[in-house]
């Protein structure tokens, strides 16, 4: 994978554009999803098996195409309890940084683990994008603002 900055002037304004070149997406695609994710998988009362760490890689591996960015991924899944053997007793907990410092955490309990996988993996892509449309719709708002602070200078 690789990642060209190119810097531009253009009319006394410096425009910054990110290109990616890889096997998976068009020449110098904006829009390209494979950057690096660091994934790292604690498990609490239970064993790990390739099985479940394969899943949950796969599963938490495809929030990077919501981050836009590199970012790493700590993931701890396992059994609340260590006694119990029914009812809702398998957790799993997700904390997302991005590499602009950006922090996510989603947790969900279920009596299934992968259930539980599944939902913490909704809930995580659910915050990003909720935080990612935030930021969009101030940056709007603040564009808005100042152009109709500019109207006001040509009058």
């Amino acid at each position: 994978h690789i990642r060209l900055l190119s810097w531009q002037t253009q009319e006394n304004a410096i425009l910054y554009s990110i290109f990616s070149l890889c096997q998976d997406c068009q020449p110098y695609s904006p829009k390209c999803y494979n950057w690096p994710m660091n994934i790292s998988i604690k498990s609490t009362n239970i064993e790990l098996t390739p099985a479940l760490k394969d899943y949950t890689e796969k599963r938490i591996g495809t929030i990077k195409k919501y981050t836009g960015e590199a970012t790493a991924a700590n993931v701890e899944i396992g059994k609340t309890t260590g006694h119990h053997k029914q009812g809702i007793i398998f957790k799993a907990e997700v904390n997302v940084t991005t590499s602009l410092g950006k922090q996510f955490r989603a947790a969900s309990e279920k009596p299934d683990l992968y259930e539980a996988i599944d939902d913490v993996r909704n809930e995580i892509v659910r915050e990003i994008s909720s935080a990612k449309g935030k930021s969009e719709a101030m940056w709007k708002k603040g564009a808005r603002k100042f152009k109709n602070m500019l109207r006001g200078f040509r009058n």
